[in-house]
């Protein structure tokens, strides 16, 4: 993880990604990331960290990182979408809260529909989008009542106060 940490700053410092500014330009390099990525995450074979199966780690790297650049530059057009902004902000309640809600749809699923849980990708999307729909109510509480808990400055013990 050092090592997209030291990416991550020099990209930041150089500010490499604040010229991809036009659209075709930026697609185009996302497009160029995404089949390299494509092309090359096959030659790295298995990968698993838990069992410390890393493949050739210049591959990995390599792969991460032309991951990270082919996503964010598909996304990074998206910025205006209010949809995606409010998600990108409410993060660490859905991060905290996500296997309460992921439990609460497989009770759901099993114990009362009596549906087998899927495990495909398409199910996987779906269950997120139900996920952030259920956590919505508590992630609107946590930035009302309960703040410092999401990460923002309580207004009652500011230190400008």
């Amino acid at each position: 993880s050092i090592g997209f940490y030291f990416v991550g700053m020099l990209v930041r410092r150089y500010e490499w990604l604040s010229t991809l500014n036009q659209k075709p330009t930026i697609y185009f390099i996302a497009a160029c990331c995404l089949a390299l990525h494509l092309f090359l995450f096959e030659k790295n074979g298995y990968l698993s960290i838990y069992y410390g199966h890393y493949g050739n780690i210049a591959l990995m790297y390599l792969n991460g990182l032309l991951g990270c650049f082919w996503l964010y530059a598909f996304i990074k057009p998206l910025n205006d979408n209010i949809v995606l902004s409010w998600v990108g902000k409410n993060t660490l309640p859905l991060l905290a809260l996500h296997m309460l809600a992921m439990t609460f749809i497989k009770g759901l699923l099993i114990f009362v529909l009596k549906v087998e849980i899927d495990t495909s990708f398409t199910a996987a999307l779906i269950y997120s989008f139900i996920q952030i729909i259920i956590l919505i109510p508590a992630i609107i509480l946590l930035n009302r009542y309960l703040p410092v808990v999401v990460g923002a400055p309580s207004k009652k013990y500011s230190p400008t106060n």
